[in-house]
């Protein structure tokens, strides 16, 4: 099972905190009407990075551009490294991940598998006037990237709860997480806003930092939300002073 990934969670799950009549010039301001894909590039000489700040929620424009772009890419060589939290079926109960993804949702403030009800015409369980026509992000092989061009170099969901609780203590359930659908607003009380910078982004970074590092490829694109990059880049200098960018 796959959860999406976290584009911007800050600025997304701080939507859910306005009032639905002002969802519409939320959405406007986080730029998900954005056609034009800018991409970042560094190198430390060995390796160079050209990264993706890919959105969850977005114009068909958007990611037809998306698209365009992988494909330049993959004829050139580059390994696309993915985001996204997994969970492994295989090796986790039914009950373990329910549990797991209900920690998750107390940690950002929703739940993250529901961007825009283009039926009922909400995002975040949250009614707006979709006249742009957003929609979500599309699977990624329908942006060109595949199984044989890509990497997944997210964390686990089992991992990142681990590492949460290691560091805070553990995340108690309400009455409220259970009862509330996850199709519909969340409402319940959240964790502190340092500790989901956290976990959400400075986790994350410093694991896919390393991953980099480790990584033997050489020319790779990293297709993630555009509040990790720069949390990337400092992390890939603490491994090598070398890393620098060549185009931003």
């Amino acid at each position: 099972m796959k959860i999406k990934s976290f584009l911007a969670l800050l600025v997304y799950f701080s939507l859910i905190s306005c009032k639905s009549n002002s969802i519409d010039k939320q959405i406007k301001s986080a730029g998900f009407f954005e056609e034009d894909v800018n991409l970042s590039t560094f190198t430390n000489n060995d390796k160079s990075i050209v990264y993706f700040p890919i959105r969850h929620v977005g114009t068909k424009n958007f990611y037809n551009n998306i698209q365009f772009k992988v494909d330049s890419l993959a004829s050139k060589g580059f390994v696309f490294f993915i985001e996204g939290i997994n969970t492994d079926s295989t090796k986790l109960s039914i009950q373990r991940i329910d549990t797991l993804e209900l920690k998750l949702r107390k940690i950002v403030g929703g739940n993250v598998n529901i961007y825009i009800d283009t039926i009922n015409s909400t995002y975040m369980g949250y009614p707006f006037k979709n006249n742009k026509g957003l929609i979500n992000q599309p699977k990624y092989s329908k942006l060109g990237i595949s199984k044989t061009n890509s990497e997944h170099s997210d964390v686990s969901l089992d991992l990142l709860i681990d590492e949460y609780e290691n560091k805070f203590g553990t995340i108690v359930l309400s009455e409220c997480d259970y009862n509330t659908s996850p199709n519909t607003v969340y409402q319940c009380i959240t964790v502190p806003e340092s500790n989901k910078k956290y976990i959400v982004l400075d986790f994350r970074d410093i694991k896919l930092a390393k991953y980099i590092a480790d990584s033997p490829h050489k020319k790779i694109a990293v297709i993630y939300g555009s509040n990790h990059e720069k949390g990337l880049y400092r992390e890939l200098k603490k491994i090598d002073s070398l890393w620098t960018y060549l185009s931003k």
